[in-house]
């Protein structure tokens, strides 16, 4: 997915492979939901909230009651998966053909896979053929169950092992994508499927240093009673689905408001968490500034003695301007792209706080002084020079894994410092020299 570039952000897109031409969507005809609770050989999942609301790429695609579910599981493993088919009203679709299709076109996941009969699941590498379409039948309770079973030696780099952190799109492409509908499937109908079934996309990452968990024992096949009329379908209990909040950092001291920054928040909402925060203000070339950010591992409670990673300069945000903090020297990177400027690392006190101190060293293309703290970037002139600061905690590396506040810099002229003009003598010569702070040359002395 093209990736859109904007003064503050730092661009994380959807992982899902999508089919780029778009038709109108019909009414949903069934549903088919992926059954969490019954899943083994995963270690977690984490539902990814910020796709199933980005109409424009990714919702437009399928329809409104699509789930996209991203599981992470252990290279070389088994998955045991089921999902529950009903129809459009509800009512479980027992004995009913299905047709489960691996990896779908357009997908780019790269995984070594099978299903538990050995057959090999292609991968489309974001061609539009789908990897494998396999049959089955729903139960008599409306399931339909099957496995996956990875055949990679060494799986996508490890991720925290913390039940939310999610996989880099781009960079973890070892998945194995699941999209099941209701009757045959074809590449020519699959277009008109996706828009008129509500299913879970399951997309299971197989990655390094995951452990997986074991599913509970599947109940048996009910056996049937002689009646003289027949017993109804049971009805399916619901699941609920439990959100696990995101660990968060925000931006404590300097508190900005709308009083002297504006908020950029819509700019960066689709690539990032829904807690996500992005704004923009103005700093003077030359100045210093003090950032102090409060950390929590769920929103709440403090995360002390954690490793922080400041981007400056981050990834994506078009940023070039120029810093110092100590002894680093932080430089505008060579392309908008996953490069930045540099990292800084810092580790949270006992109440979860941490503080960077930088130093703006821009002297050239500034911008001309704002008229107030909270002027629109569309006033700026001659042209933009700015630079935008992302915190992260150290091994989380999805965008979409945690709240964060992003500030963005804008650098502008300053009001020129007065000077001062003094003598200096050395015999009987003089020289006057001008300058905020004058210093006579070496060998001269201040005249009284």
């Amino acid at each position: 997915m093209k990736k859109k570039i904007l003064g503050a952000i730092s661009a994380v897109a959807l992982v899902v492979g999508i089919i780029n031409i778009p038709t109108a969507q019909a009414a949903s005809t069934n549903s088919l939901r992926w059954d969490q609770t019954s899943a083994a050989g995963i270690g977690w999942a984490v539902e990814n909230i910020a796709a199933e609301q980005d109409y424009n790429n990714f919702v437009k695609y399928y329809t409104p009651g699509v789930k996209l579910w991203q599981a992470i599981a252990p290279a070389g493993g088994k998955v045991d998966i089921k999902y529950i088919v009903k129809d459009s009203s509800g009512n479980l679709l027992p004995n009913t053909a299905v047709t489960i299709v691996y990896n779908p076109s357009y997908s780019i996941g790269t995984s070594k896979s099978t299903t538990l009969d050995g057959t090999p699941i292609g991968t489309p590498k974001g061609g539009p053929d789908s990897g494998l379409y396999a049959s089955a039948v729903t139960n008599s309770r409306g399931e339909v169950t099957f496995s996956v079973i990875n055949k990679d030696s060494s799986g996508d780099p490890a991720i925290a092992n913390d039940g939310t952190t999610t996989p880099t799109y781009n960079r973890d492409n070892a998945y194995t994508q699941i999209q099941i509908f209701v009757g045959a499937v074809s590449g020519s109908n699959l277009t008109n499927l996706q828009k008129s079934q509500d299913i879970d996309i399951l997309e299971i990452h197989f990655m390094n240093g995951v452990t997986a968990k074991v599913a509970p024992a599947p109940a048996p096949e009910p056996t049937a009673t002689p009646s003289p009329s027949a017993s109804p379908s049971p009805t399916a209990t619901k699941e609920p689905v439990v959100v696990v909040p995101n660990p968060s950092i925000r931006l404590k001291s300097p508190v900005f408001t709308s009083a002297n920054s504006v908020d950029s928040t819509a700019d960066i909402a689709q690539y990032y968490s829904a807690g996500t925060k992005a704004f923009y203000t103005y700093l003077a070339a030359g100045s210093s500034i003090s950032l102090t950010y409060h950390a929590t591992l769920d929103g709440t409670k403090p995360a002390a003695n954690k490793q922080i990673e400041l981007y400056v300069n981050s990834p994506y945000s078009g940023s070039k301007a120029n810093w110092v903090s100590g002894s680093t020297k932080i430089a505008a990177p060579a392309a908008v792209d996953a490069t930045y400027g540099a990292k800084l690392i810092g580790t949270t006190d006992a109440n979860g706080d941490v503080t960077f101190k930088l130093t703006n060293t821009d002297t050239k293309n500034l911008e001309i002084a704002p008229t107030t703290p909270y002027q629109d970037r569309g006033a700026i002139k001659p042209a933009r020079l700015f630079g935008t600061l992302k915190p992260m905690f150290a091994g989380v590396t999805s965008d979409m894994a945690e709240d964060t506040d992003l500030v963005t810099f804008d650098i502008y002229a300053g009001a020129k410092a007065a000077t001062t003009t003094i003598t200096c003598v050395k015999g009987k010569t003089s020289k006057k020299v001008t300058a905020v702070k004058p210093v006579c040359p070496k060998g001269y002395t201040r005249k009284k």
